[in-house]
C-alpha cells in the first residue's frame, strides 16, 4: 500500500495516513468542476457516450476528515495519504465491503495537485491493499456528471457495473444526477 511513484517530475509518496492527516486535509481544496453529464449504459465507456454540457459549477462534498479516523486502526479499512514532500496531495479511504470487494469509499486530490498522477498512484495503492486483503477486486461509486472521474476509473480498468437513477432523489427530488457503480477485478478478468 505504501510506496513511491515518480510522476510528472516529482515523487508522490503513498503512505498510511497518520494523525497529521486530519489537520493537513482541512487545508486542501477537494472541490471539483462539473461541466457535463452523460447517459450511462453498462458496457459503453464514457468515451463513446455523448456528453451534454451543463452550466459550470464547483462541487464539494462537505469533507470532514474525522469521518475516516477509524480507518487508522481497523484491520479491514485503510486511509491512504498521497504526499509530495510533506504536503498532502490527496487521499483514498478503502474498506472491505459486505460483498467481498474492496470498497473505495472516497478518493480526492487537492485542486493544486490534479493532473499530476496523484489519483493514479492512489488507485494503484488501492489495488495493492485489496490484493493484500485477499479480495478479488475493487468497487466504487461516482456520478454521471463527474465525467473526469469516470474517465480516470475506466483508464484504470474499471467497468461500469451498475446504474441507479434514484439514489440521490431522496435528498434532491429534482436532481438529474445518476449514481454509477464501477468495478475492477485484480486478475484483469470479470465474472461472466
Amino acid at each position: 500500500m505504501a510506496g513511491d511513484a515518480r510522476l510528472a517530475g516529482m515523487t508522490i509518496r503513498i503512505e498510511a495516513a497518520d494523525p497529521h492527516f486530519f489537520t493537513d486535509a482541512l487545508r486542501c481544496d477537494f472541490s471539483f468542476s462539473i461541466e457535463a453529464e452523460f447517459d450511462p449504459q453498462i458496457g459503453r465507456p464514457v468515451a463513446s457516450s455523448s456528453l451534454r454540457p451543463l452550466p459550470p459549477q464547483r462541487k464539494a462534498y462537505g469533507f470532514d476528515p474525522e469521518d475516516y479516523r477509524e480507518h487508522l486502526e481497523a484491520p479491514d479499512k485503510a486511509l491512504l495519504a498521497a504526499r509530495r514532500g510533506a504536503t498532502l496531495a490527496g487521499y483514498l479511504a478503502i474498506s472491505t465491503n459486505w460483498n467481498g470487494y474492496a470498497l473505495i469509499e472516497d478518493i480526492a486530490v487537492d485542486a493544486g495537485a490534479r493532473r499530476q498522477g496523484v489519483a493514479s498512484a492512489l488507485l494503484d495503492a488501492a489495488g495493492r491493499w485489496a490484493a493484500a486483503q485477499g479480495l478479488p477486486g475493487l468497487m466504487l461509486e461516482t456520478q454521471n456528471n463527474n465525467v473526469a472521474a469516470c474517465r480516470l476509473y475506466e483508464r484504470h480498468g474499471f467497468v461500469l457495473g451498475g446504474v441507479d437513477a434514484w439514489l440521490y432523489r431522496g435528498e434532491q427530488p429534482d436532481t438529474r444526477e445518476v449514481a454509477l457503480f464501477y468495478y475492477r477485478w485484480l486478475d484483469g478478468t470479470r465474472p461472466a
